[in-house]
């Protein structure tokens, strides 16, 4: 699988037979996209404008074989802004729902944040993809709303014990300041897992060799900093 990352938290992975695009809002898709006869799935994690930009249906006009697989909360700002998703081919989904198409199938996960976290299986592999699902343990939060974050995270992770995942997309972001190791370290503990290409580090990149450094030594192998070459 041929990873194109888009910037923030945004990807597109080209399979054997597809383009996979997560979160674009910004970026050059890759020119094979729009020649080729595979597929396109564009998903939308969740309604946040460093997540979601409506312009992305636009990508109708250049490419005939898109699906969009939006989350609920998505769904719902579309409609506040009067944008008709009906006109496009668009599968709207909330957590814990699992749906087939195309020899794909995709299971989503409760963000906890907003919307979902995506992963998908084909005849390649299986991507994963957090959106905002991550252990948002932040400075200067009550306690108590720190550790229910915690105990939330913790059971969403604990639904893929046993799965076995080949790329997957995990926040690390420097605005957690001590605490912005915590969600990709406890998913790289839980979760069995190739390679990882961190997203969500805002204008700090230097975050993930931090990580590497500081978390990762054992796992190091794993984490993938050359997607921010492009």
């Amino acid at each position: 699988m041929k990873v194109t990352y888009l910037g923030h938290s945004g990807f597109c992975i080209e399979t054997s037979n597809a383009f996979c695009i997560f979160d674009f809002i910004r970026g050059e898709l890759p020119e094979e996209l729009y020649t080729s006869s595979k597929a396109v799935y564009v998903f939308v994690s969740h309604f946040h404008e460093d997540h979601y930009d409506p312009s992305v249906f636009a990508l109708t006009e250049h490419v005939s074989n898109v699906r969009f697989i939006i989350s609920k909360d998505t769904a719902k700002k579309a409609k506040r802004k009067k944008l008709d998703i009906s006109a496009y081919d668009v599968c709207v989904v909330g957590p814990d729902e699992r749906l087939e198409f195309d020899e794909h199938t995709v299971e989503t996960y409760k963000s906890t944040d907003e919307g979902v976290a995506y992963l998908l299986s084909c005849a390649d592999g299986v991507i994963y993809h957090a959106g905002d699902l991550n252990w948002w343990d932040w400075p200067g939060e009550d306690p108590e709303w720190n550790l229910q974050m915690e105990k939330d995270y913790k059971a969403e992770i604990a639904k893929l014990a046993g799965r076995s995942i080949d790329i997957a997309m995990l926040p690390l972001d420097p605005r957690q300041e001590e605490s912005y190791y915590k969600g990709m370290d406890f998913f790289l503990d839980n979760v069995n897992v190739c390679d990882v290409y961190p997203m969500h580090f805002w204008d700090s990149p230097e975050v993930i060799e931090r990580y590497v450094r500081e978390y990762g030594a054992e796992t190091s192998a794993k984490i993938h900093s050359d997607h921010l070459e492009r």
